[in-house]
């Protein structure tokens, strides 16, 4: 398996300063094993993106993925938790000439129209046009838009037209890629948040 979970490090942009947090690193595999999947070095991962344009597209979740990301292409502040910063903004940061964009879009609502919007931007062949996205999400709309009948349904028309955009975008050569969130832990969660969130 080429991932272990990490120990404990200074917090890294969660919506809470309480606590350690906990992220995920590579650890070796034996050439035993025949993994083909390892870690890129930093030098490998600025030539293969060289000149490209990354989009992180979601909640907190993938902000988490994006500052990873970001902290392998060499930014090593990516993440590290700021007290007096906002939590919920777009962030863009460049390694060499690699575009790195996160767009906060916590609810698939949210993600609906950044789809949108980027599919009109391929459409006109826009300089703004990424070379990769990555979304991902669905805490928020389990803890704040799926709590009635009518939720459900307005959620699952929301997925639907995701999917269609989606869809849309592989014509123009922008491939998706759909980050599945980390598991719920229900046990471990506050009582306001347990009525609405669990896996």
């Amino acid at each position: 398996m080429p991932t272990t979970i990490l120990s404990s490090i200074e917090n890294f942009a969660t919506c809470s300063p309480a606590g350690a947090g906990y992220t995920w690193r590579w650890e070796t595999s034996p050439s035993s094993t025949h993994c083909r999947f390892t870690q890129r070095t930093e030098k490998q991962l600025k030539k293969k993106l060289d000149h490209k344009r990354l989009a992180f597209v979601g909640d907190s979740m993938t902000r988490n993925l994006y500052h990873s990301i970001c902290r392998q292409m060499g930014i090593v502040n990516a993440g590290r938790y700021d007290t007096g910063g906002p939590k919920h903004i777009d962030i863009a940061r460049v390694a060499d000439k690699t575009n790195l964009d996160f767009i906060w879009a916590p609810l698939a609502v949210n993600q609906l129209d950044i789809m949108k919007e980027l599919n009109e931007n391929a459409m006109k062949r826009d300089m703004k046009k990424y070379d990769l996205v990555v979304m991902g999400g669905g805490a928020w709309d389990r803890l704040h838009r799926y709590q009635t009948p009518e939720d459900i349904r307005a959620h699952t028309d929301t997925l639907n037209a995701m999917k269609m955009q989606i869809t849309a975008i592989e014509q123009f050569d922008v491939p998706i890629v759909w980050f599945t969130p980390t598991t719920i832990n229900t046990p471990a969660l506050t009582h306001t948040r347990e009525e609405g969130t669990y896996e």
